[in-house]
């Protein structure tokens, strides 16, 4: 008998010893199920009603929301309209108003009253029956665990209109989130008992549902829901947790390790393995999200015309239902080493790491849709998927996903190119993780000279630094929580790239770049573009191009430009990420320079140009003593 049934039979007792627990995982339909499936199967000889007691805080609440929703469900059997049903729900001080307008529909235990009420609620002098038009009445109380107030109270109210009352009453719970608390001196599992004729756990018809919810999927793209339909039984795996032949997921993410580690360890990750998959996730709410906005994944990729197939779908899907459902660490973070985690125990064979953007894990958990990423990352899958010669192949891949033979051709080829320094910084990233997967893998790779790496990163690094070429934001990173992974010599590498992003080392070089480059040209224009940018410090190159400019400049130029450049420098000490050593000694060159320039204004008589010079000098000067300052404030 299925969950459907159970319910039908129990409506159709005669009053009933206990109430129904109907119990099932948060999101499972089991609401629905009451509020569609059971009402149309018993519409014709019972009446449902259902009160919520999510977030209900004490039982006169509860009474008065159960009498409101037995009004409704009398006045819609009595043919009342909707306002007139509203009014039998207003306070004393309009009840003079209500009757005149509604008093002859009111229920017998109401009409009694009179005119005489003026300041009381009409809702505690109406009392409710079992039976409405000839009509059994089915209470049901739903979200028990999520009510405000004690449990023992509220399964005590609860069975007074059972066992008192008389009402077929059906309670609606995520039981586990309940099992095994106290209610004061007395234990759930004890009450429960006293209370609960039957327990009904409702495993939903996954098949149905997914076609139900594919089938009402509204999608701008046809070949999306293409790719929905043709893939209906894998979703729906997903979602259950079982195959199509019936066989569980559960044995089969089990299966695949037993075979590894002592039997200690074995005990251990199948204990772990176990509280995992108890909290497999079935949430149709966190479903129909998933395939609503994957679509737009689909789109992105597919304007690039890459297989956006089946398998970047269930990485997707396996993803959204683990983080939804609180089953990814949040030391798990997009671009991380290893990120499958809990996902290779929940969903064996349909997530995998290879098919979902990092970007998009982002999006996921931050619901940041950064454009420039995903673009940049597409690409980077571009040239991966381009990959034939097994250096290629090496370079784009995690080093697990590749084929014993292709790694022996293929990594010495890469491990020269790390050590001249023809890699891309994410590719210095990926072959950085593949040292340890090789390592915990045992994979055939030869030995690595990591001096030598960095040797090689540094060198693409200053190759990026003179070239102002700035890679966006890096798509490969490897959080702090995975340092125990690597060893010193790995992570002292990795710390090279991350410190030029996280300081932001090409945008600094980029714009002391392009300072250089209008000083030569314009002076002017130098001083207006560069005063809102960004520096980490004022280099000796800038210090030339400054004195070489304010020397070409003329007297009208000259009265102006000290004041220019301390506007744009004075903050100095305060910006972020400067470096204030580094400053100083560029101020210093600028001085001596400056210096040299008022000498040869004196030689010549050049009085006008000297004394602007000399007002140019303090002002470096005074950029000099702000260092001075700081350092004896710190000190202090």
């Amino acid at each position: 008998m299925n969950t459907l049934e159970e319910l039908k039979y129990y409506c159709e007792e005669n009053q009933p010893v206990g109430a129904m627990l109907l119990t099932g995982e948060w999101g499972c339909g089991k609401t629905y199920l009451i509020d569609h499936d059971l009402k149309d199967a018993l519409r014709d000889t019972y009446i449902i009603i259902r009160v919520s007691l999510f977030g209900l805080n004490s039982i006169d609440e509860l009474k008065s929301d159960v009498k409101k929703e037995w009004i409704s469900a009398w006045g819609a059997e009595k043919g009342v309209s909707q306002e007139n049903s509203q009014k039998l729900n207003k306070v004393g001080n309009i009840a003079k108003k209500v009757f005149s307008t509604v008093g002859d529909c009111f229920p017998d235990t109401v009409k009694n009253i009179g005119n005489s009420i003026l300041s009381v609620n009409i809702i505690d002098f109406i009392s409710i029956a079992p039976v409405i038009e000839n009509k059994k009445v089915i209470l049901v109380f739903d979200d028990l665990e999520r009510a405000n107030m004690p449990k023992g109270d509220l399964l005590g109210c609860i069975n007074d209109y059972c066992e008192n009352q008389h009402f077929n009453t059906i309670v609606v719970a995520n039981e586990e989130k309940i099992n095994n608390v106290a209610i004061g001196e007395i234990p759930y599992e004890e009450i429960k008992e006293k209370i609960i004729q039957r327990t009904v756990r409702y495993i939903p018809d996954y098949a149905e549902i997914m076609k139900g919810i594919i089938k009402e999927m509204s999608c701008r793209n046809i070949n999306y829901k293409k790719l929905l339909q043709d893939n209906i039984e894998n979703i729906t795996t997903i979602f259950s947790g079982t195959m199509v032949d019936g066989m569980s997921l559960d044995s089969l993410a089990i299966a695949q390790d037993r075979r590894y580690g002592s039997r200690e360890e074995k005990e251990q990750e199948e204990q772990r393995r176990s509280l995992i998959l108890k909290r497999r996730p079935h949430n149709i709410r966190s479903i129909k999200c998933a395939l609503q906005d994957f679509e737009r994944v689909y789109d992105r990729m597919s304007k690039e015309r890459i297989n956006c197939n089946e398998k970047w779908l269930w990485s997707y899907l396996t993803y959204v239902m683990a983080f939804r459902a609180g089953l990814l660490e949040e030391n798990e973070r997009y671009g991380t080493l290893l990120s499958d985690g809990n996902l290779s125990i929940l969903y064996p064979g349909f997530y995998n790491s290879k098919y979902i953007l990092q970007a998009v894990i982002r999006w996921i958990r931050t619901g940041e849709w950064n454009s420039e990423d995903i673009d940049a990352e597409i690409k980077y899958i571009i040239d991966r998927d381009k990959a034939m010669e097994p250096k290629d192949i090496v370079r784009t891949h995690r080093i697990i996903d590749i084929e014993e033979e292709v790694i022996e051709r293929g990594f010495p080829e890469i491990l020269q190119m790390a050590y001249n320094g023809e890699l891309t910084i994410d590719e210095y990233v990926n072959f950085i993780q593949n040292s340890y997967l090789a390592r915990t893998y045992q994979a055939p790779v030869p030995d690595i000279e990591w001096s030598k790496i960095q040797t090689g990163l540094k060198k693409k690094i200053d190759f990026l630094l003179q070239q102002g070429i700035e890679q966006s934001h890096t798509r490969m990173f490897i959080s702090n929580d995975q340092k125990k992974y690597f060893t010193k010599d790995e992570w002292d590498t990795y710390e090279l790239i991350r410190k030029l992003h996280e300081k932001s080392v090409l945008m600094f070089n980029r714009n002391r770049k392009r300072y250089v480059e209008l000083m030569k040209e314009n002076s002017g224009q130098a001083f207006s573009e560069s005063h809102n940018k960004r520096f980490d410090y004022f280099s000796y190159e800038m210090a030339e191009v400054t004195a070489g400019a304010f020397q070409n400049e003329d007297n009208a130029s000259k009265c102006v430009f000290p004041g220019y450049f301390e506007g744009m420098w004075e903050h100095y000490t305060s910006m972020p990420d400067v470096e204030i050593e580094k400053t100083v000694d560029g101020f210093k060159e600028l001085k001596v320079r400056l210096e040299r320039i008022y000498t040869e204004y004196e030689k010549r008589n050049l009085n006008i140009a000297a004394k602007h010079t000399e007002i140019f000098i303090n002002v470096v000067n005074k950029l000099i003593e702000m260092e001075k300052c700081k350092v004896e404030d710190s000190l202090d």
